[in-house]
């Protein structure tokens, strides 16, 4: 690639708020070490948790269940597959 044209790649294609990182590919064991790190920071950074659930949606999602679970017991089982 030609000197100016990675700066003026980035120029159109990168966001203010975007994070980018220039990953070494010589050895693959430590490109995915890197990355691994990358989504982990990433990832750890989000601050994920469990949603809340109140008494009314336990008991519509365990009807859900009991409902799937019964139309799952009226279908033939194959042995090869468990």
């Amino acid at each position: 690639m030609a000197p100016g044209r990675l700066s003026s790649r980035r120029s159109t294609c990168s966001r203010k708020n975007g994070v980018e990182y220039v990953v070494p590919a010589d050895h693959k064991w430590f490109t995915r070490v890197v990355v691994g790190g990358a989504v982990i920071d990433t990832l750890a950074s989000l601050d994920l948790h469990y949603p809340d659930v109140d008494k009314a949606k336990r008991r519509e999602l365990a009807a859900a269940r009991k409902a799937l679970l019964a139309a799952d017991s009226r279908r033939p089982v194959i042995e090869s597959f468990l």
